[in-house]
């Protein structure tokens, strides 16, 4: 769109829309406890069916939710000599600005309550990661 004034002409640019990640949101933020099957991190997220029964359901995480760029705690991947991972708690100017290797670290880990999306690819669904909430075995009903 072009508009001409006497002294001065202004084009205007258009908006361009951002490129799809690939993934639809289903639904609100939803919280999941993390869990391992055989090596491999998955969250368990409760769902309340329209007869009032709890339904378990088990997802994957989407690969961009491993990243750790910005992620204040992560965990080691390799485990110590009692089977843990280390969690290493970084200030945010080192989590913005030397992130770390995502093949070393994790930005959660097993017993932990994470909160992120239901999203889906128009095949599977799976779970996007956002935030850590709390460790499990905690009353997280004050925490938001």
């Amino acid at each position: 769109m072009t508009i001409v004034l006497p002294k001065f002409r202004l084009k205007i640019a258009e908006h361009k829309k951002r490129p799809s990640k690939g993934y639809t949101k289903i639904g609100k933020i939803v919280r999941g406890v993390v869990i391992e099957e055989n090596d491999v991190l998955k969250v368990k997220v409760e769902f309340e069916n329209e007869s009032k029964f709890m339904e378990v359901h088990t997802f994957n995480f989407t690969p961009r939710s491993f990243e750790i760029e910005g992620r204040v705690n992560v965990f080691t991947k390799a485990k110590d000599k009692f089977g843990k991972r280390v969690r290493l708690c970084r200030d945010l100017w080192k989590a913005k600005f030397h992130p770390g290797s995502t093949d070393n670290y994790l930005p959660f880990n097993v017993n932990w309550i994470v909160k992120g999306y239901i999203v889906t690819d128009g095949l599977l669904r799976w779970f996007d990661f956002k935030d850590l909430v709390s460790i499990n075995g905690y009353d997280i009903k004050d925490i938001s």
